[in-house]
């Protein structure tokens, strides 16, 4: 799929400015939580199941909740895929993002910016298994398979039908939740977020250096 040049510019735009897409594994996996927050949005914690999360975003302010007893994987994926709304252009408003079928059009386009961001460009070459992205960028098996099938890959680790009903959290073939985190998010600690800063802080030199 091929999104319209607006889109592909606001994308772009996010990729290039925090060095998301550096061809080394040491920049696995992309920092979306952190990248979030330099963007504006104010990310807290505490929506109930069946919701991954909801984002409302206004001119003023950009704000999402997260459900903070889903896996890593997951949150990564929903933090991603709210920022998707804003870079899709579907105007200010309020999203949720639940399990269960979502046939609207929207919310499968947040889901292609949200993998456009967490998968970077040079491990998209049809030399990796499906799982294998997956697990270094950290980003729920499904959805790795939905968007190998869309961007023309194919579906090497299961047919097309499976594929697209667990991306959506339909069909008989998915898990009735996604595995929960040990502890809260807002129990992580001191040094992950300095990891974090570190890895932030490193992105933005290397895109520094390039543009001059």
């Amino acid at each position: 799929m091929e999104f319209d040049h607006a889109i592909r510019r606001r994308l772009d735009e996010v990729i290039t400015r925090w060095n998301l897409h550096e061809a080394s594994e040491l920049s696995l996996p992309v920092p979306i939580e952190l990248v979030a927050r330099h963007e504006g949005w104010r990310i807290g914690w505490g929506c109930e199941w069946p919701v991954y999360g909801f984002a409302v975003y206004s001119q003023a302010s950009r704000t999402m909740r997260i459900n903070e007893s889903l896996s890593d994987e997951w949150i990564r994926f929903t933090i991603a895929h709210e920022m998707g709304h804003e870079i899709a252009g579907h105007g200010y408003g309020q999203y949720a993002y639940a399990h269960g079928p979502r046939d609207d059009p929207r919310e499968r386009e947040a889901d292609l910016v949200a993998l456009e961001l967490l998968i970077p460009r040079w491990l998209r070459d049809g030399s990796v298994e499906c799982a294998e992205v997956a697990r270094r960028c950290r980003v729920p098996l499904p959805h790795v398979q939905w968007f190998w099938q869309v961007v023309g890959l194919g579906g090497r680790d299961a047919d097309d039908e499976t594929v697209s009903q667990r991306a959506r959290g339909t069909g008989s073939g998915r898990s009735t939740r996604p595995r929960g985190l040990a502890i809260g998010r807002n129990q992580r600690s001191a040094a992950q977020a300095e990891t974090d800063t570190a890895v932030i802080v490193a992105r933005l030199a290397g895109a520094s250096g390039r543009r001059r």
